[in-house]
């Protein structure tokens, strides 16, 4: 079947490597009927007559490929619409002409078909089909509306018809998204579960209000979409449908976006964020939004000061009925890097990347990915010219816009075939070199930061130090969250068992470092605790050097966590001349956790404390962060499911609030 159609680029690519492309492409979806099972086509719906309306794969009913569309209606004159297929909604250009073509051959002479739009209504003439010769038939009409579906209508005659090989052609303006732009959402469009289960999802509130939707009209993509029913008007969060908790790191920003349209326009809702700590001041809202008939897509940026964040949609402030799809929740912060996944690109090539140095040893492979289909495979033979040198294997991604003076943190993840070799990252025109650094056999995170000194900034792979096989995978440039603790991923001060920037004030034997990968979160080396006995919190203590911090102001202290064995206490605390603060009781486990305490500062000059003392087993700790949870763009909004404290009472305090406390909150993260 000739389904390659041309797909012209008329437009330069940006410099950032987010391109619109002006083309010319088809826009019948699943054109051929070759996607589909049984009498099932995806992307059109039997409205009529669907007894009628088959799949044949017979290879003289097929004009290209193998499979096609039957029709073999009774013959209902004067109503074509009695057997009648419809496409999935199309966007279309209003004022725009469009052709529409088909290739049609009747099994017996003197029937006829006709070609038709909805929801907006054209239709084109009767026309006559051959007998026994496929004939490509077409009808031109000037779109009406943003959307349409096409619609064949076959119910004319007595007559059996196959149809195949369908096309129209428009002129679409696109944005391609990153190919590393990736959806942070478990199930986004609904396709999983069944009846009023969305898997992933719950109904915080008003369970009874959502419901699974399969009408073409009330869903955007797929075959399923949300149906919410919002009986009464009320407070936005009364109806309330929220992803589980998801990995969001503190200060990497995210936008959570969705579509929706309502059965009758006007209904209002926003976008939410959750806090597992239920720390309001963590939240985050969009802006209550007039939901109209037709799909609109609504927003919500934020900035996460927890390490878990879960995503909401508020429907609760009107009487309505509303239908939601394809949801996204996106970092931001990737637009910085084109193609990190280094999934786009022909065969060995690498769209938006470019082979600078040593190009036959940088390659596509589909077998060692860290996500998605495709990563870059670097095999290493020491036989490019100046050998040894890193640069000599080097792949260059364009250049992105930077701030100078903004530090930036690069991160990819790779594996090397066999331990022992180094890789570094570097950026141009104005360069900057990163360290060597170690690529175990495992995939790992690895990451550098930078400052930018340079508005525009490339960065660069810098592969050829070691003879090795390296597979990389995941890039992104994030701006950097300014972590107060010196030394928090531990990489400094080996090899050995001192940490630079750490200092062991009790039970120094028990913590030695460890390069295992398995016993590392991220980077190379982490630290190891071995504890034969149980004892007082104090009794194995690592002590960062002083912080400068801002006395009455909020910090967030996060470390990441992993047990044997699971089950050992450990906790945070703070030292400092006016005196120590102590964070809760935090359980390990046999997973990497993220152990997250807020405090206020009490002193300019405070020292985070690991307390791990309490417990006997084996447990290692990596990724200390000390963060200004006041820095974060969300500041403290009264929540709706906050009762006032007065409420009901004859007290003067009449829609006082109480304020959260933030001494000793605690969230946990699954990495």
């Amino acid at each position: 079947m000739r389904k390659n159609y041309l797909f012209i680029v008329l437009c330069a690519l940006l410099l950032s490597g987010i391109s619109p492309l002006l083309a010319q492409q088809n826009l019948i979806p699943n054109p051929g009927f070759e996607s589909g099972t049984g009498d099932v086509f995806t992307n059109w719906t039997k409205a009529n007559g669907a007894a009628y309306l088959t799949a044949t794969t017979a290879a003289a009913e097929v004009h290209g490929g193998t499979r096609a569309l039957k029709s073999a209606g009774p013959g209902f004159a004067g109503q074509q619409y009695q057997v009648q297929m419809l496409s999935d909604l199309i966007n279309m250009t209003v004022g725009t002409s469009y052709t529409f073509k088909i290739w049609v051959k009747a099994a017996t002479a003197g029937g006829t078909v006709r070609f038709s739009t909805q929801p907006s209504p054209l239709y084109g003439p009767d026309t006559p089909v051959p007998a026994g010769v496929w004939t490509q038939l077409s009808w031109t009409f000037t779109a009406t509306v943003a959307q349409t579906r096409i619609a064949l209508d076959l119910g004319q005659s007595n007559v059996v018809y196959y149809l195949d090989d369908m096309e129209m052609l428009g002129a679409v303006v696109t944005t391609p998204a990153p190919a590393n732009l990736t959806n942070y959402l478990p199930n986004p469009s609904f396709e999983d579960g069944t009846g009023s289960t969305f898997t992933n999802w719950t109904a915080l509130n008003g369970a009874g209000s959502f419901s699974e939707t399969t009408n073409p009209a009330e869903v955007k993509v797929g075959a399923r979409a949300l149906k919410v029913v919002s009986a009464t008007p009320g407070n936005a969060y009364e109806v309330q449908f929220a992803s589980p908790f998801l990995n969001t790191p503190v200060g990497k920003r995210f936008r959570f976006s969705i579509y929706i349209k309502a059965a009758v326009a006007g209904g209002m809702v926003r976008l939410s964020t959750i806090s597992p700590l239920a720390n309001y001041g963590a939240y985050a809202y969009s802006t209550t939004t007039s939901i109209g008939t037709d799909w609109q897509q609504l927003t919500l940026d934020f900035t996460p000061v927890e390490p878990t964040t879960r995503v909401a949609i508020d429907m609760g402030t009107s009487a309505a009925t509303y239908f939601v799809d394809d949801m996204r929740l996106t970092s931001t912060d990737a637009l910085l890097i084109g193609n990190g996944g280094f999934e786009t690109g022909l065969g060995d090539n690498f769209t938006n990347w470019t082979k600078q140095n040593g190009a036959s040893f940088l390659t596509a492979t589909t077998t060692e990915t860290h996500s998605g289909s495709r990563a870059l495979r670097a095999e290493v033979t020491g036989t490019q010219a100046n050998a040894g040198q890193a640069y000599s294997v080097q792949l260059i991604n364009d250049a992105a816009t930077t701030v100078v003076g903004t530090q930036y943190t690069f991160s990819i993840w790779a594996k090397a075939t066999t331990a022992g070799s180094t890789i570094r990252f570097s950026t141009q025109p104005s360069p900057q070199y990163g360290p060597d650094t170690p690529v175990p056999t495992t995939w790992t995170k690895l990451s550098w930061t930078f400052t930018a000194n340079s508005t525009q900034t490339q960065l660069v792979l810098d592969l050829g130090k070691n003879t090795n096989v390296y597979y990389l995978d995941d890039a992104d440039i994030s701006t950097a969250v300014i972590n107060l603790v010196s030394n928090g991923s531990f990489e400094q001060g080996g090899p050995g068992n001192n940490f630079t920037n750490w200092s062991k004030y009790n039970g120094a034997a028990n913590m030695t470092e460890t390069t295992v990968p398995a016993e590392v979160n991220e980077g190379s080396r982490a630290v190891k605790v071995i504890n034969t006995a149980a004892g007082q919190p104090y009794s194995v203590q690592l002590v960062s050097d002083p912080m400068s911090l801002s006395a009455g102001k909020n910090y967030t202290a996060t470390v990441y966590v992993r047990s044997n064995t699971g089950g050992e206490v450990i906790r945070f605390s703070t030292n400092a001349t006016a005196g120590a603060q102590y964070g809760p009781d935090f359980t390990t486990t046999t997973a990497w956790k993220a152990m997250t305490w807020t405090f206020t500062a009490n002193d300019p000059s405070t020292r985070i404390v690991l307390d791990m003392g309490t417990s006997a087993g084996t447990f290692f700790v990596d990724n200390v962060t000390v963060v200004g949870a006041d820095d974060c763009a969300v500041k403290y909004q009264v929540p709706a499911s906050q009762t006032p404290i007065a409420t009901g009472k004859n007290k003067f305090l009449g829609s006082a609030y109480s304020t959260p406390r933030y001494q000793t909150s605690i969230s946990i993260s699954t990495r």
